[in-house]
């Protein structure tokens, strides 16, 4: 989050109200990553047999399009 909000009038700061949005937004946001990932990982994590970036990409990716699809579907 930059100083300043772009908008198609212009540049101006954030106001205060947006800023604790995005606050909210992001520790909610935060939070269902981490219940996802522990919902995801056994007991023993080092039991599971994910390894490296590639299988991390992937789950962000798959995350991304069930996001995509659940606002789709809102609108």
């Amino acid at each position: 989050m930059t100083k300043h909000c772009t908008t198609s009038t212009g540049s101006r700061e954030w106001t205060k109200e947006e800023m604790m949005a995005y606050l909210d937004w992001s520790n909610a946001e935060d939070q269902r990553i981490e219940d996802l990932v522990e919902a995801e990982m056994p007991d023993n994590p080092f039991a599971t047999r994910r390894r490296g970036m590639r299988d991390i990409w992937e789950r962000v990716e798959r995350d991304i399009e069930e996001q995509g699809a659940l606002y789709s579907v809102r609108r």
